[in-house]
C-alpha cells in the first residue's frame, strides 16, 4: 500500500520533489500554504551604485532569490568566475545550469550551514574594499548582513521576494484531510511550519495530523515542530528517501 505525503510548497516549486516521491511509490498531495511574489529587477540607480563596488562573492539564502541574483550578476558583468555561496544543492544547481562553476553550497541546507561555509573564506572576504551581494526574502530567520558584520564582512542586502501566506486551505484539501490521514508532511521553514499549524487550528484539523510524521528541512524547524506538540518528527536527513533527493 502506498504511503501518502503532503507537500506544503507552491506547486511550481514542488514539481521535482513530487515526481521523485511518486517514483518512490508515494501518493503525493500538494497544498501550498503560501505564494511567492518575486520582485522586479533592481532600480538603475542601485545597479549603478553597485557597479562601483568591488564585489567578491554572492550569497543566496533561498532558491526563490536565485533568479534575481542571476539577473544582477549579468547586469553587473561579474563574470562566470564569481564566487557564489548557495543555501543548498538545489539552489546551487540553478547557477551551475547557467554556466557558473565557482559555487559552494551548504550540505546542511540551512542558514547556519551556509554561514559556516562563508566563514571558512573569512580571510579573503573580509578585505576592506570587498563587498558581498546578499540575496534573500523579505522575512528571514537569520540576517546575514547583521550576522556577518561581526566578522568585518560588508554585505549589500537585496530583498528579492516576499511570501504571501494563504488565509485558508483549499476546499479540496479540507475534504481530503477530514476523510483520511497523511503519513508524512514536508515543512521547509519555521515560518511555513508556524502558519501550517495555524491553519490546522483554524480548520479544527490538528488532531487529524497527530499521527503524521512531520519531516523538517532543518534542526531549527524540527525544534519548533516538536515544541508545538508534534513529537513524531524528524529532519529530511533522517529519512533515507529525502536524504538521497537532497544530497
Amino acid at each position: 500500500m502506498k504511503k501518502s505525503i503532503l507537500i506544503t510548497r507552491p506547486k511550481a516549486q514542488a514539481q521535482e520533489i513530487v515526481q521523485y516521491m511518486q517514483n518512490n511509490n508515494f501518493e503525493v498531495f500538494v497544498e501550498p500554504t503560501f505564494a511567492v511574489q518575486n520582485f522586479s529587477l533592481l532600480e538603475d540607480a542601485l545597479l549603478q551604485r553597485l557597479s562601483y563596488k568591488n564585489i567578491s562573492a554572492i550569497i543566496v539564502t533561498s532558491g526563490n532569490a536565485a533568479n534575481m541574483a542571476l539577473e544582477v550578476i549579468k547586469k553587473l558583468n561579474l563574470g562566470k568566475e564569481i564566487k557564489i555561496f548557495a543555501v543548498g544543492k538545489k539552489t546551487a544547481l540553478t547557477f551551475s545550469a547557467a554556466g557558473y562553476e565557482n559555487i559552494i553550497y551548504a550540505k546542511e541546507n540551512s542558514a547556519e550551514g551556509l554561514k559556516k561555509i562563508i566563514l571558512q573564506d573569512i580571510g579573503i572576504l573580509a578585505k576592506k574594499e570587498y563587498v558581498l551581494l546578499y540575496f534573500c526574502g523579505e522575512f528571514i530567520s537569520l540576517d546575514f548582513k547583521e550576522e556577518l558584520a561581526k566578522y568585518s564582512l560588508k554585505l549589500e542586502k537585496i530583498i528579492s521576494y516576499k511570501i504571501i501566506e494563504n488565509d485558508s486551505f483549499s476546499s479540496e484539501f479540507l475534504k481530503i484531510a477530514k476523510e483520511s490521514n497523511f503519513d508524512f508532511v514536508l515543512l521547509y521553514s519555521r515560518n511555513s511550519a508556524k502558519h501550517f499549524f495555524e491553519l490546522l487550528k483554524k480548520h479544527n484539523l490538528l488532531e487529524c495530523f497527530k499521527s503524521s510524521q512531520i519531516l523538517c528541512l532543518s534542526e531549527k524547524i524540527l525544534s519548533f515542530v516538536r515544541s508545538s506538540g508534534f513529537n513524531n518528527s524528524i529532519t529530511f536527513d533522517e529519512n533515507i528517501i529525502l536524504k538521497k533527493f537532497y544530497e
